[in-house]
C-alpha cells in the first residue's frame, strides 16, 4: 500500500491494524533520529514531549503529516511525503530531482544522495529514488575499480607470519596440545574486506524493499559484483571503522549512503517486519538552500550566514536573549531572513506574523542595519509579490525608519531565473 502526502497536507486513512504498530515504531523514530540519522545535527526543537513522535498527527486511523520531508517504509505500507510548497506540481518525479538539488547547498545537513544527479531516471517514490542513486553509482564504481584493502586476520598458519597473536595462540594451541601450530597476526591484501561486506549487506537489505524492477536488476548485479565477499550483517557503527585513502573520494561516498541506509534501519529492520525511514526538516532545506545559493552567487554583498549576537545584558553584565540572523549582506548592508512558511495575504499584514514581525525589529536595532528582507516559498499555484513595511524608530538618534520587504521566491525554477529573483529582492531601492 503506498500513501503519497505532502507536509501538512489534507488527511489520509491507514488500516485500523497498522495504527498502533506504526505509532509505536514513529515514536523510536523520533527518539533516536539524532543518534541514528547523522544528516540531522541541527539545532532541536525542544518544545513538547519528546517521547512522543512529531511526524504525523494521529486521529484514530486518519493521519496528517508535519514538517518532514522523506518517506516511512512499515512493513507493507509506504507513505511518501513532499514539500508543502509543491502540492499542486501535476509531474511528482520532477520533485525529488528538485529537493535533492536544494540539499546540495545544505550546511546542516548532510546527505550523501544529493551529490549524484538523478535527471537520467526519474522516479516518484523516496525510497526507491535512495536505492536507484545507491544501486547505479555503487555498481559502476565498484565494476570499474574493484577495491582490494590491507585487512587484519588472526589465522593458524603452520609457520609464523606477521607477528605471533599471543592470546590466541595460549588459548587454541598450547593448552590444547598444538603447540607447534601459529595463531599468525597480519595484514593480507582482501578482496574480501570490511568495506565490501557492508556494501554486500546493505545491497541485500534494499532487495528486500525495492519493488522497482531496475533497482532489483542493478542490486542483483552489485550482489554478483562482490560474489567472493563473506556475508554477515552490519550496523550503521560498522562503517565507522573502515578505513578509506582519502583519495577514494567515490567509495567515501559509496558508504556515506550505505552508512545512511543502515541509520535509517538499524534499530526496526528484522527479518520478521520490514521498516525503514529517512526524514528530513524541509524548514532546514530551504534556509541552507537560500542561503547558500546567496553566498556563492552574490559575493560582492559579502555574505555572513548565521550571524550570532545577542540583544541585552543583564545585571551581572553577562548577554542574553541571543540572535542569530540567517544572512547579512553589505555594501549595501541588509539582513536577510528565511521563513519556511506559505503566506496568506488576505488581510492588511500580508501574511506576515506578529512575531516575525518584532523579531526583525530587535535584529534591526541590534545590528544598526535598517534594510531586511523575509525570504518566503512561493507555493506552485501562488502568485508571487513584494510587500514592504516601514517602522519609525524614534528612539534612534537621529530617528530612522526601519524598511521590512517580505517577498516570495521561487525555488522550483532553473538557476538563471532563481539568481535574478534575488537580484531584484536584494536591491535596495
Amino acid at each position: 500500500m503506498k500513501i503519497d502526502t505532502f507536509e501538512f497536507g489534507n488527511t489520509f486513512t491507514i488500516p485500523d491494524t497498522h495504527v498502533r504498530g506504526l505509532k509505536n515504531y514513529l515514536s523510536e523514530v523520533w527518539k533516536n533520529r539524532l543518534k541514528y540519522q547523522s544528516f540531522e545535527n541541527v539545532e532541536d526543537d525542544t518544545s513538547g514531549a519528546k517521547e512522543y513522535e512529531r511526524i504525523f498527527h494521529f486521529d484514530g486511523n486518519q493521519l496528517r503529516a508535519k514538517n518532514y520531508i522523506g518517506f516511512i517504509q512499515y512493513q507493507d505500507l509506504r507513505i511518501n511525503i513532499y514539500p508543502k510548497i509543491v502540492a499542486q506540481q501535476p509531474h511528482k518525479e520532477e520533485i525529488i530531482p528538485k529537493v535533492l538539488y536544494w540539499l546540495s547547498y545544505s550546511n546542516h545537513l548532510q546527505f550523501p544522495f544529493s551529490e549524484i544527479s538523478l535527471e537520467q531516471q526519474p522516479f516518484d517514490d523516496w525510497l526507491e529514488a535512495y536505492i536507484y542513486l545507491f544501486a547505479q553509482y555503487t555498481s559502476e564504481v565498484l565494476s570499474t575499480h574493484p577495491y582490494h584493502a590491507y585487512q587484519e586476520v588472526v589465522e593458524e598458519t603452520s609457520f609464523l607470519r606477521g607477528s605471533l597473536a599471543m592470546t590466541e595462540y595460549i588459548q587454541q594451541n598450547l593448552s590444547t596440545g598444538r603447540h607447534q601450530y601459529f595463531q599468525s597476526r597480519h595484514e593480507p591484501f582482501l578482496y574480501d574486506n570490511l568495506f565490501n561486506r557492508i556494501v554486500k549487506y546493505v545491497a541485500r537489505l534494499l532487495l528486500s524493499f525495492t519493488q522497482n524492477i531496475t533497482n532489483q536488476t542493478t542490486l542483483q548485479e552489485l550482489v554478483f559484483i562482490l560474489d567472493g565477499v563473506s556475508e554477515a550483517e552490519y550496523q550503521a557503527l560498522d562503517c565507522d571503522k573502515v578505513v578509506l585513502n582519502p583519495l577514494y573520494q567515490d567509495l567515501k561516498l559509496v558508504l556515506s549512503m550505505a552508512k545512511m541506509f543502515l541509520e535509517s534501519s538499524a534499530i526496526h529492520h528484522s527479518q520478521h517486519q520490514h521498516t525503514m525511514s529517512l526524514l528530513l526538516p524541509m524548514e532546514v532545506i530551504y534556509e541552507d538552500f537560500l542561503s547558500g545559493f546567496i553566498k556563492k552567487n552574490f559575493q560582492s554583498r559579502n555574505p555572513v550566514t548565521q550571524k550570532m549576537g545577542f540583544l541585552a545584558q543583564n545585571e551581572r553584565m553577562l548577554p542574553v536573549f541571543a540572535t542569530k540572523q540567517d544572512l547579512v549582506l553589505y555594501s549595501p548592508n541588509v539582513i536577510v531572513d528565511t521563513k519556511y512558511k506559505i503566506r496568506q495575504k488576505q488581510d492588511a499584514k500580508r501574511g506576515v506574523s506578529q512575531n516575525d514581525l518584532y523579531q526583525m525589529v530587535a535584529y534591526s536595532i541590534r545590528s544598526n542595519i535598517e534594510y531586511i528582507v523575509l525570504l518566503y516559498p512561493k507555493a506552485w499555484n501562488q502568485d508571487s509579490s513584494i510587500d514592504t513595511f516601514t517602522i519609525e524608530d524614534t528612539l534612534a538618534c537621529p530617528p530612522q525608519k526601519i524598511q521590512i520587504k517580505a517577498v516570495d521566491v521561487d525555488i522550483c525554477v532553473d538557476d538563471a531565473q532563481i539568481n535574478a529573483q534575488l537580484a531584484n529582492i536584494l536591491s535596495i531601492d
